[in-house]
């Protein structure tokens, strides 16, 4: 999977949220939204996938 590294931005963004103080309730908050963007952007291209697929077994090249 290409997407599946997009969590790792999602960590590296909400990490140095870490060494404010006064942010560390927001680190973790980051990560979570982070994580659950690219859930949803991993969850779009595989359906783009399965649908471009699907669309080519039903049409098979002579």
């Amino acid at each position: 999977m290409t997407t599946a590294p997009l969590s790792i931005v999602a960590f590296l963004v909400a990490a140095p949220a870490e060494w404010a103080s006064s942010l560390d309730w927001l680190s973790p908050l980051i990560f979570t939204a982070g994580a659950t963007l690219s859930r949803l952007f991993n969850a779009v291209l595989l359906g783009r996938l399965a649908r471009r697929l699907r669309a080519q077994d039903a049409h098979p090249a002579a």
